[in-house]
């Protein structure tokens, strides 16, 4: 009697604890749900940058930014993407951003693809950040991308004129 209920309380706890199988998974159906999410990010990102206003610029990319070294993995990651999807291509859009620190210091930050990849030099910022108020506290604008996989140099240079100008 003592065995049959003893193999009765090992059935009923390998009843409660066992993992439930879900099913077999179709990776091929997951893969294409996991795309149709990113498409549908990407596609918030490119209306959101499309809405706001562009910055002129001369062809000269000469507003150098400062803060590549603190986002030198950010700008690992956005070298191999570029490489890989659009080889040759150095010109992107990025978005500057007034912004005001916990300090209370002017700043004006540069992104892309949802990630910081420096700042306006502070001797420039506090300009350049009523500048960019009065246009709008973001704007789109031009930059030259410059990836150095090896050494670690990797740098980005901004297309505007000074004072800035909307398109």
């Amino acid at each position: 009697m003592e065995f049959i209920i003893f193999l009765l309380l090992i059935w009923f706890f390998s009843r409660i604890f066992r993992k439930r199988n879900k099913g077999p998974v179709d990776k091929w159906q997951a893969f294409e749900r996991e795309a149709e999410k990113q498409k549908k990010l990407q596609q918030r990102y490119d209306n959101y940058m499309m809405s706001l206003p562009e910055l002129q610029g001369d062809g000269s990319y000469s507003q150098k930014l400062r803060g590549e070294l603190a986002y030198k993995d950010t700008l690992d990651q956005f070298g191999e993407w570029i490489e890989r999807y659009h080889p040759g291509e150095d010109e992107i859009n990025v978005i500057v951003e007034a912004i005001t620190a916990k300090d209370g210091a002017l700043q004006v930050r540069v992104e892309a693809g949802n990630a910081v990849i420096g700042f306006i030099p502070r001797e420039e910022a506090a300009e350049f950040h009523k500048e960019l108020t009065a246009i709008g506290k973001a704007a789109r604008v031009g930059a030259k991308f410059y990836w150095s996989p090896h050494d670690g140099k990797s740098s980005v240079s901004l297309d505007v004129v000074r004072p800035l100008r909307q398109v």
